[in-house]
């Protein structure tokens, strides 16, 4: 993750969450995983969710996919 913080500096913001924080939570909630440690969300700049992938079974390439979709909504 930190490599694509820098990769996407200035176009996207990351956040690391743990999943106990009252926002983790809101996220696991929000999203329906299964597994309420671990999970990936993307948030539109109005707050959407336009994105995520439950669990921690996904490498780089998903995580690219969903910011570059992410990206592709974001106004310009």
């Amino acid at each position: 993750m930190r490599d694509l913080e820098k990769e996407y500096a200035g176009r996207v913001a990351f956040e690391i969450l743990p999943a106990s924080s009252p926002r983790g939570r809101e996220a696991v909630e929000r999203n329906g995983w299964d597994d309420p440690l671990h999970g990936l969300e993307c948030l539109s700049p109005d707050g959407r969710v336009v994105g995520n992938l439950p669990g921690h079974g996904y490498g780089r390439a998903e995580i690219v996919a969903q910011v570059e979709a992410l990206l592709k909504q974001a106004p310009r």
